[in-house]
């Protein structure tokens, strides 16, 4: 009998388990940003009207509560949007048939958790608003406050779980892009129709319901993915299931980083409300999601690499092309709107809100730098996770959100947005430099950009594209 060459074996499955992930990060990331496109259309449609119907004050005061709402909502999360990605994406090639009780056991964490966080924030909404912000108009709005938190935690964590599971369709739509094409109807409704009277809680009323739509349609198609897998499951993969205790063990460090990271993200508009006015928050909200367009393909290819990670792990040469392959993709989408919003910012900003923000370009040009720039250094937060050293990675973000929060309010006081902006956005590539450095230093794995993946992963993207085009194409 012919003897096997075990090395031989080996190479031959790591090649194919690179392939198997090379063509998923591609085929996953197009879809993706195919639906972050959608989204950031409907964005950018929804803050120009809204730029428009609302006056400077009130639109501060609608960005203040969705930045709020974003923070607040990782309390009732904990961690189980970035659980999800580690179990249910290793789940998922492995014991599929399993699936169902693990997301049951994280959706009781996310319930618990998000019972808790909503009375806490009801009983202390109006003493903290006010004291904050110096605002009766956010103070009087605790019941919209409750109910962004909680219809934001419920949309992140579906996403996500869809996206964990390979449904990549049905996460892209339940992660907001439902909701944000009922509300951009909404809101262009009332913005034609001339309602000149209660133009913010217009606006909130539309969110609340299209927020819950979206929730409704994210959860039909959680729970009926997870009924199929229910019938198939066998004793001796039930022995598997990781307990609550490993669960949260697991999570909570996962959601602590990701939690500093958006809380950075989002502490800029807060400051700049509580410092400078919401006046000023609704110049400053505008712009900020006008550079994190930048990132659009970055931020894709993030949201899908992590389960890819979690099953590559132990590959060392499989994870760093894995990881340089998705840094390159971003960096390089990024390139052509990085350039366009610096040089012609004021241009750019006036033709898509309106002439009041025609002065804000170099605003503009500092928030895109930043974002353009720690997009270098690809996703390490998301390596260091997902290899078990998520503690490590929440110690580092902790810290730079900690300073960087520290310091905006001084900077903002006397530097104005301008100080705020510069703050953001320094320590937003400070934590890509030294995520990066930690992930090399402990897993010897490199994440930032590399031009050779550059030609590959654009034309597996395009035969990607085209597959989905041709398809659609034939159904009809």
């Amino acid at each position: 009998m012919a003897k096997i060459d075990v090395a031989t074996v080996e190479d031959r499955e790591d090649l194919l388990l690179q392939n198997l992930l090379q063509r998923r990060l591609a085929g996953t990331s197009a879809y993706v940003a195919v639906g972050q496109v959608a989204l950031l259309v409907f964005n950018f449609a929804l803050l120009a009207i809204l730029a428009r119907y609302l006056s400077l004050r009130d639109l501060g005061i609608y960005t203040i509560l969705m930045e709020m709402g974003r923070i607040v909502s990782l309390f009732c999360q904990a961690g189980t949007t970035q659980g999800s990605q580690k179990f249910l994406g290793r789940l998922v090639y492995s014991n599929p048939s399993i699936l169902p009780v693990v997301q049951r056991r994280m959706f009781v964490v996310l319930l618990a958790a998000s019972t808790i966080t909503v009375v806490v924030c009801a009983l202390g909404w109006k003493v903290v608003t006010h004291a904050m912000f110096h605002n009766q108009g956010i103070a009087d709005l605790g019941f919209f406050g409750c109910v962004i938190i909680i219809v934001t935690a419920l949309q992140a964590y579906y996403a996500a779980v869809l996206l964990a599971a390979n449904h990549m369709l049905q996460s892209i739509l339940s992660s907001g892009l439902v909701q944000k094409a009922l509300l951009l109807i909404g809101v262009a409704a009332l913005y034609w129709l001339d309602m000149t009277s209660a133009h913010l809680m217009s606006v909130l009323w539309a969110w609340i319901v299209s927020g819950l739509a979206s929730v409704a349609f994210g959860a039909t198609f959680v729970e009926y993915r997870m009924w199929r897998l229910r019938g198939s499951q066998s004793s001796s993969a039930a022995s598997l299931v990781p307990g609550f205790r490993e669960l949260i063990s697991t999570s909570l460090p996962m959601g602590v980083t990701a939690g500093m990271a958006m809380v950075r993200n989002s502490a800029d508009v807060i400051i700049v409300g509580a410092v400078l006015g919401s006046a000023s928050a609704g110049v400053y909200g505008p712009l900020r999601s006008v550079a994190n367009l930048v990132l659009f393909l970055d931020q894709a290819i993030r949201r899908s690499v992590p389960a890819m990670i979690a099953a590559s792990i132990g590959k060392r040469d499989i994870t760093e092309r894995l990881c340089r392959s998705a840094a390159s993709y971003g960096v390089l989408a990024a390139l052509l709107p990085t350039v366009v919003l610096v040089c012609c910012g004021g241009q750019v900003l006036a033709l898509v809100f309106g002439p009041k923000f025609s002065n804000y370009g170099g605003l503009a040009a500092i928030l895109t730098g930043g974002a353009f720039l720690s997009g270098l250094f690809g996703a390490a937060s998301s390596l260091l996770q997902m290899s078990g050293y998520e503690r490590r990675a929440m110690y580092v973000n902790m810290a730079v959100t900690i300073v960087s929060i520290a310091i905006m309010p001084f900077a903002g006081a006397s530097y104005g947005l301008d100080g705020v902006a510069y703050i953001s956005s320094g320590f937003l590539v400070l934590q890509g430099v030294l995520l990066m450095w930690l992930a090399y230093c402990l897993i010897r794995v490199r994440t930032y950009v590399d031009v050779r993946y550059l030609a590959e992963g654009f034309s597996s993207a395009v035969r990607v594209v085209a597959g989905m085009f041709h398809v659609s194409f034939v159904r009809k």
